[in-house]
């Protein structure tokens, strides 16, 4: 699409890609499962690499707005105040992203797919010409490219890849689409199991180094 060469690009620099991202979005602080698996993961990463953490608490993220979608499509130069306001929070998200090595999402299932902060960070975090562009024929193409992903997910009684699992399939076309899907894993908790501290505990004892990009 033509309106691709309008926007920022992004600096995908390996020498920039220098933290552990996690991104939290349970409703719930105290007692909240997803953020519990989620943190033990990403700390544990975090030490084991040698990454700063970055946290980005995303459970009360604005949904974005028509401010937000009319101001993507004019270049970054010429945006107006009131235009730049409506990107912050998405030019935020986009920063983090780009600037992560180990990105580690942690969310429950709500209604049988994600917690609307983490549906509100994808939304902010898909910027055309940033995070993902459009072939010639038509096909996206991510450029969150070369990151190790976790999504660690507290399900309770919803079982992973069951007829009203939503979550799988949305996480199946999302990543993929800004870049996060080369090496995508998913934890997953069903209330009452072990499974889910167990990969955890795994892949922590097999981290020995940072992704290559």
């Amino acid at each position: 699409n033509s309106f691709c060469t309008l926007l920022e690009l992004p600096n995908t620099d390996p020498e920039n890609l220098m933290s552990t991202l996690l991104v939290t979005a349970s409703a719930r602080y105290a007692g909240s499962n997803s953020r519990a698996l989620g943190t033990k993961l990403a700390t544990g990463l975090s030490e084991k690499l040698a990454l700063p953490l970055v946290t980005r608490d995303v459970a009360r993220l604005p949904a974005v707005t028509e401010g937000f979608a009319n101001a993507t499509f004019v270049p970054a130069g010429k945006r107006t105040a009131e235009q730049r306001q409506a990107l912050e929070f998405s030019d935020e998200i986009v920063a983090e992203a780009q600037k992560a090595q180990v990105i580690v999402l942690a969310t429950p299932v709500y209604n049988f797919g994600p917690a609307p902060g983490l549906k509100a960070w994808a939304d902010h975090l898909a910027r055309i010409g940033v995070t993902f562009e459009y072939n010639a024929d038509g096909t996206p193409v991510g450029k969150l490219t070369g990151k190790r992903v976790y999504t660690v997910v507290a399900a309770g009684g919803v079982t992973e890849g069951a007829p009203h699992d939503a979550l799988s399939p949305w996480l199946k076309a999302y990543m993929p689409f800004v870049g996060l899907g080369e090496d995508h894993t998913v934890i997953w908790q069903v209330a009452g199991a072990q499974g889910a501290v167990d990969k955890i505990d795994s892949i922590l004892a097999d981290a020995t180094s940072a992704p290559q990009s």
